[in-house]
């Protein structure tokens, strides 16, 4: 009896379990897919080598790099998505539900920005469900019965031959068969609103090469491979007319969307009794995210939403239909999710890679045929059939070679490097003995290692080490490890991948909270930025940014095992910092050398008065109250106007002159190693003692240390400058050692800095040709300003001679300036490494778009649209309205364009200044951009002042004013310099608060009524705009004051942090400034 009870007590927590296991309700889950799966490819191959009478004619003539660039015109939803639309489609959901009353609706969401080139409309748009009221944990939001899925089941005669075939084939092909009957398919409704496909699979080569992971490359690779054998392989009769791209998007809907039900779930559903296959109608209007809202649920033959978590009204409702890792949901379903307690990444491509990395890094190439028998005696072990000759494709895709974030670590991989490890020990007489669930470092088991949680490293490419922490691996050299214990190896293999990547975790990071500006990230937690704030980016497409954010997980995964694995830290991060910080200028170069180069400059043809001097100046500054000492020409006596300074000949300069180079090389890049070349050849070089007198190095924010890059700040800028940083790297690796003269990264990076901050476009070739970046020896030591005294641009150049006259009257003592261009400080700042205060050049520029900035004005005037109506009618209404204002602002834009409307006078006054300071053609590009003196981009004032005037017209506007002829002028200054004042004692919430809501609200009021109605409509679009400017200054996560507090604190600084406070303290009096001025109008 006892023995009974004893037995019944232990099978009761297993009893317990299954009970539970069969009570819950089925999930439909992330399904497997086939383009690797044996028994897939052999069904093609039969199909392929089979009967050809019933098969296409020939193979599609499809080129992928070309079909890609038109996939969108394919696949995108039209921005013009009616409401009838969704709400047909709302209706044939509820159709057959027993909720009783909807309880949400679609919205038409810009979810991103593409690349101009190769689309019809750089915007794309998506369905997505919000919920229209107030929902509770475990409501059923919706219900659907299986047979208004679409299944994989085949059940009609002209599918029956592809009851073997691989089930996305099966999926497509009925998907593809009931899109042509339109009102006549039962599915018609939800066809009809598939949102845009977003794969790697549809990258193109650039943006492939973006993600920087061979093994996603390699499975984009074979899932084209499989849709064009897929495609080739149907009979004409299931094809049934469509093509190609018709095919391809099909599939596309089917890895985007399709989830898979076990076949026990599903009995007496009307389906087969077996593993079913399903797209599921609304699924695909959901958001993505791996924590829900909502979840799908099979009870009998319906399957029902259900909420995982409350919702408030307005909320964007997610679903959790999606594969664990996010190298999966990257390929599969086109997103990567923020968070993935189990997410892993792949260090090894195949056995082979691992196999060849291991014997190559420990020196072990001589003995390649015991390591491979060692590698094939292990795999037997666990009962894999390894061919000695090509293991690799033995195994096939059992071992997934990959490290995760939960202490997973592929066993095969470790049996591999645990073989490899004790091929070497059996053959020096060692003994030790490793199993795989042995591999033992600090606190247990490899395999059983527990999570850190601690986040906090210090990455620094290029330098050989990953820190975490004030931590990181004890390897000395990833050549030369201390052992080769697989551990060791492993910890040796990820530096090795982490490396080869062209850029770090943080910049990385800087890069996506800067497309949360830009209109691409989907991340709430972006909430804290300036929401509205969308910056345009002209290089990055949306999946450039799909990229980046799989290469910021895999970092993420790769340096938290790092952790795991990592020992103590060797480098110091002082001492690597003052390796790289700006020397005492004074110090830089000798006196001998300068007096060296300029006898070398009067050898060479040049015509330098022995009235100037190169010195090294002291310059005081306003930003730091300290003094710094530069590098510069002085004048020894007194200059007049038109009097010349010196006379250079252009055989003086420096510039590659080669026709053939690297692929992918730009002319900067083969600058720098012409640079390098020269540098090589010493005394030998013609350029010697030029060479010798260029800086060491200068203050720059390339040379900031990437946990330094947030003190920049001002995200486009922050974007260019990374973008800058990672083409420096891609560039090294892509020029050849012998055009690179055998330099390292470090000296590179210093020779395209000297090309950055020192070259020239001029005539130095054949006929006169102009030549871009051109070092010109003696004219690049005179420093710029936009106040300056050297002029080289006003005469000609003749005999092969650069003339430099005086511009203005120069005296004795003071430094001669010259002028680089019409340079805002955003350009000086990444490219020159210094910062100009009341740059009359400089510019901010605070929308995407001129489209973006009108629906902006719309959302902070407009009152077409009460919120007391319910949020589905009023984002209808909101939609309308913005299409409306917008086709208005199009036709002002177009009439200023024309001549129709006259040239602003602000605008004027602007062109004069930048005439006064000798650019009187300076080339313009309208942009929704504010400039020096307050004054807006005029293309962008007629476009808002057209949106106020029509909404004055419709009195749909928040303020009744602006209806009195006369102005008070003296009450508007009052009232808008109280308003500003009073919003800066006030929590900053967001722009309409401050017009509407805020105790300050009165002032704004009180001064538009003061105002006719032309007057006023200018004044609501400068008030509007320093509403925007003060959105701005309140996302950025320092103050002026703090600001101002640190520049005058530089103890333990770098001087390229200094800098790039320098810089983010400017922009923001420069928005300041703005308002300033608007408070000051006249």
């Amino acid at each position: 009896m006892q023995e009974s009870m004893k037995a019944v007590l232990l099978l009761l927590p297993l009893l317990l379990h299954e009970a539970l296991a069969w009570a819950a309700p089925t999930t439909c889950v992330f399904p497997n897919f086939s383009h690797n799966d044996k028994n897939a490819l052999n069904w093609l191959e039969r199909r392929i080598t089979g009967d050809s009478s019933k098969s296409k004619a020939r193979w599609p003539p499809v080129n992928w790099p070309k079909y890609t660039k038109r996939k969108y015109r394919h696949f995108a939803v039209s921005g013009n998505t009616s409401w009838d639309e969704f709400e047909q489609y709302l209706t044939w959901l509820h159709k057959e539900d027993h909720v009783k009353s909807r309880k949400f609706f679609l919205r038409d969401t810009k979810r991103f920005n593409l690349k101009a080139q190769g689309t019809t409309n750089g915007k794309v748009f998506e369905p997505v469900a919000v919920a229209s009221m107030d929902l509770q944990e475990k409501e059923v939001l919706l219900e659907i019965p299986l047979r208004n899925c679409i299944s994989d089941q085949v059940s009609v005669d002209d599918l029956r031959s592809l009851h073997e075939a691989p089930w996305e084939l099966r999926l497509a092909v009925k998907l593809l068969q009931e899109r042509p009957k339109s009102e006549g398919s039962i599915w018609y409704y939800f066809i009809r609103l598939l949102p845009t496909i977003r794969l790697p699979l549809f990258f193109s080569e650039s943006e492939l090469e973006n993600v920087e992971d061979a093994s996603i490359i390699s499975e984009v690779l074979s899932m084209r491979s499989f849709i064009l054998s897929s495609f080739y392989g149907l009979y004409q009769l299931e094809i049934a007319g469509f093509t190609f791209n018709d095919f391809a998007w099909a599939l596309a809907v089917v890895y985007s969307f399709a989830c898979r039900l076990d076949g026990s779930s599903i009995g007496g559903s009307g389906l087969p009794v077996a593993t079913t296959h399903l797209l599921i109608p609304f699924i695909s209007s959901y958001n993505d995210s791996l924590e829900p809202e909502a979840t799908v649920e099979l009870h009998g033959q319906v399957l029902k939403v259900v909420m995982l978590q409350d919702a408030a009204e307005g909320s964007l409702l997610s679903l959790n239909y999606f594969a664990s890792t996010s190298r999966d949901n990257f390929l599969y379903r086109g997103f990567v999710p923020t968070k993935c307690p189990h997410d892993k990444a792949r260090v090894f491509e195949s056995l082979q890679d691992l196999v060849e990395w291991y014997l190559s890094t420990f020196n072990k190439e001589d003995d390649k045929k015991g390591s491979l028998l060692s590698v094939h005696a292990a795999m037997q072990m666990v009962g894999h059939q390894v061919s000695r000759d090509n293991f690799d494709k033995s195994i096939m895709s059992y071992p997934d070679f990959s490290v995760g974030l939960d202490g997973y670590f592929d066993p095969y991989m470790i049996l591999a490097l645990n073989a490899l490890s004790n091929s070497n020990k059996e053959m020096q007489g060692g003994s030790e003995v490793f199993e795989v669930s042995d591999v033992r470092i600090e606190g247990g088991s490899l395999l059983e290692q527990p999570t850190i949680g601690n986040n906090s490293y210090i990455s620094s490419k290029f330098s050989g080490s990953f820190c975490i922490g004030k931590n990181t691996p004890s390897i000395d050299g990833l050549n030369k490890p201390s052992s080769d214990h697989p551990s060791v190896a492993l910890r040796g293999r990820i530096l090795t991948v982490l490396n080869s990547l062209s850029t770090t975790l943080e910049e990385d990071e800087a890069v996506l909270k800067a497309s949360m500006w830009e209109g691409f990230s989907d991340d709430e937690g972006g909430s804290h930025l300036c929401e509205t704030c969308q910056w345009q980016t002209e290089e990055l497409s949306f999946n450039d940014v799909l990229a980046l954010q799989y290469r910021v997980r895999k970092k993420h995964v790769l340096l938290h095992v790092l952790s795991t694995l990592s020992d103590d830290c060797t480098v110091n991060e002082d001492k690597h910092l003052k390796a790289i910080d700006i020397e005492d200028a004074s110090h830089d170069v000798h006196t001998k050398d300068i007096d060296e180069f300029l006898k070398w400059c009067e050898a060479e043809g040049a015509q330098i008065t022995e009235a100037l001097t190169v010195t090294h100046i002291s310059a005081r500054s306003n930003l730091t109250d300290s003094s710094t000492v530069v590098r510069g020409v002085e004048a020894l006596r007194v200059f007049e106007q038109g009097e010349t300074i010196c006379i250079l000949p252009l055989k003086l300069g420096l510039f590659d002159k080669s026709s053939s180079h690297s692929a992918g090389a730009d002319s900067w890049h083969l600058a720098a190693a012409h640079l390098l070349r020269e540098k090589s050849l010493g005394v030998a070089s013609k350029w010697a003692s030029y060479i010798n007198i260029l800086p060491k190095t200068m203050q720059t924010p390339i040379y900031l240390m990437p946990y330094e890059l947030h003190e920049v700040q001002w995200w486009p800028v922050l974007r260019e400058l990374i973008q800058v940083r990672r083409a420096i790297r891609m560039s090294f690796s892509r020029l050849t050692g012998q055009e690179l003269a055998w330099a390292d990264f470090e000296q590179y990076r210093w020779a395209v800095i000297m090309v950055h901050s020192r070259a020239f476009t001029l005539p130095v070739g054949n006929d006169d040709e102009y030549a871009s970046y051109v070092l010109m020896p003696f004219m690049d030591i005179i420093n710029h300003h936009f106040e300056y005294q050297a002029d080289w641009m006003s005469l000609p150049v003749q005999n092969g001679k650069l003339e430099i006259i005086a511009k203005r009257h120069v005296d004795k003592g003071q430094q001669i300036f010259a002028s680089f261009g019409p340079r805002s400080n955003d350009n000086l700042f990444l490219y020159y490494g210094f910062v100009l205060e009341n740059n009359p050049f400089d510019t901010a520029q605070l929308f995407s778009s001129f489209e973006d900035a009108v629906h902006w004005l719309v959302t902070l005037w407009s009152t077409h649209c009460d919120d007391s109506i319910g949020p589905m009618v009023t984002e209808k209404c909101t939609q309308k309205v913005k299409e409306q204002m917008w086709a208005k602002a199009q036709k002002a834009i177009d009439d200023y364009a024309a001549g129709v409307t006259e040239q602003r006078p602000e605008w004027w006054k602007l062109i004069n200044t930048w005439a006064d300071y000798g650019y009187e053609y300076m080339q313009f590009q309208p942009s929704p951009s504010i400039y020096e003196g307050g004054i807006i981009d005029p293309t962008l004032s007629v476009a808002l002042e057209s949106v106020l005037g029509a909404l004055l017209l419709d009195k749909k506007i928040a303020f009744k004013g602006c209806t009195h002829g006369e102005s008070n002028f003296l009450d508007v200054k009052s009232n808008l310099n109280a308003f500003f004042m009073c919003l800066d004692n006030l929590q900053w919430r967001s722009p309409t608060w401050a017009l509407h809501s805020s105790l300050c609200s009165d002032y704004a009021g009180r001064a538009l009524v003061s105002l006719g109605e032309s007057r006023c409509v200018k004044t609501m679009v400068k008030v509007s705009m320093s509403l925007r400017c003060l959105d701005i200054l309140n996302s950025f996560p320092t103050t002026i004051l703090e600001d101002k507090r640190l520049l005058k604190h530089t103890m333990h600084t770098s001087s390229h942090v200094q800098l790039a406070r320098q810089y983010r303290y400017i922009k923001k009096l420069f928005l300041m400034d703005f308002i300033h001025h608007v408070t000051e109008q006249d």
